[in-house]
């Protein structure tokens, strides 16, 4: 059975800022940004290439999205305002053509159907991606991919499929 990925929000955020610095051939504008899941250089080039491998079986949360937008305001409170109209357009517009080129879906998850436990511990967001792991997705196997050390353990206590990003990429590189 194929897996179904399900991408946490550092990882999407890693790879829309990737892409908007190679189109816009600038420096992302929020100077205290970091690279929160591909760190390397390597990591970088192998999550490019793993979800296009992965064309058409990704997903994440429509808070994963909200999060995205946060890092995006951040970023445009150094900006003029010319530079800031650009940016928001540009980074939208390379969003939603990386959703419909990946057929990334993007799923929400009401509140109300999320574990109240987990959504204390862990917030909206974690909440909503831990109940979509749950989830079955058509069937498929779905598996979590992040670099959050406790969405990951609150995934692994239960027994929900969930991985680091740089161990699904390691496995990604023996198989190419």
């Amino acid at each position: 059975m194929r897996e179904h990925f399900l991408l946490d929000t550092g990882l999407l955020l890693d790879f829309f800022v990737l892409q908007y610095m190679a189109e816009a051939r600038r420096e992302w504008p929020d100077k205290t940004f970091e690279f929160q899941a591909l760190r390397t250089q390597i990591d970088r080039e192998d999550f490019q290439k793993f979800v296009r491998a992965n064309r058409g079986h990704l997903g994440t949360s429509s808070g994963v999205v909200t999060e995205v937008h946060r890092f995006l305001q951040r970023a445009e409170r150094g900006c003029e305002w010319r530079l800031r109209n650009d940016l928001r357009q540009r980074f939208w517009r390379l969003v939603r053509t990386t959703f419909r080129d990946l057929e990334l879906t993007e799923r929400a998850v009401p509140l109300i159907e999320v574990a109240e436990e987990v959504l204390i511990a862990h917030g909206p967001v974690d909440a909503a991606l831990f109940e979509l792991a749950r989830r079955s997705i058509r069937h498929q196997v779905v598996v979590l991919l992040t670099a959050d050390s406790k969405l990951l353990e609150l995934c692994k206590r239960h027994e929900l499929q969930a991985e680091y990003i740089q161990d699904r990429l390691r496995k990604f590189r023996e198989t190419v």
